[in-house]
């Protein structure tokens, strides 16, 4: 999806790798996928799942936009893959995780202990770092991400048990 939100296919590589990463992960966690993927959503993790769809779109519209070209900023290249596209995949991928932590009770605890990680590590790296060109726009938006991300690390770790 980020590759053609952005308009730049350099990141896909790396997102078949995660891709493949991923369902290891699901496999080695234990999750049951044999049994199906029967939904019974918490209505807490909805709710903060919904909550926060805002807040991560926002933060993705910007890393496309400059993958695009739309907008002036700084491209930042390591290792011949353009940052802008994968700081809105990231994005994008913290909101889809924590709406399928909502719904999923086989993959709660798993999607909710990463996307937990990942939101937290965005908002930190955003607070300490906040003159980057991919930093939230502001400390405070950093502090909502992080206390959002804990949030549902918590809620996602009781609704689990």
């Amino acid at each position: 999806m980020s590759c053609v939100l952005g308009l730049d296919a350099r990141p896909l590589p790396v997102a078949l790798a995660l891709g493949a990463t991923a369902v290891l992960l699901l496999l080695a966690s234990g999750t049951h996928v044999r049994s199906g993927f029967g939904l019974a959503p918490d209505r807490p993790l909805v709710a903060l799942a919904a909550a926060a769809a805002p807040f991560w779109l926002l933060y993705a519209l910007l890393p496309f936009s400059a993958s695009r070209g739309a907008v002036s900023a700084d491209s930042d290249i390591t290792c011949g893959i353009d940052h802008w596209p994968v700081h809105g995949a990231a994005a994008l991928t913290i909101l889809l995780s924590a709406a399928a932590a909502s719904v999923w009770p086989g993959g709660r605890r798993l999607l909710g202990a990463t996307t937990c990680l990942a939101g937290t590590i965005l908002g930190v790296a955003s607070l300490v770092y906040g003159d980057s060109s991919g930093a939230m726009a502001n400390s405070g938006w950093a502090l909502v991400a992080i206390l959002w991300s804990a949030a549902l690390g918590l809620l996602s770790k009781s609704a689990a048990l």
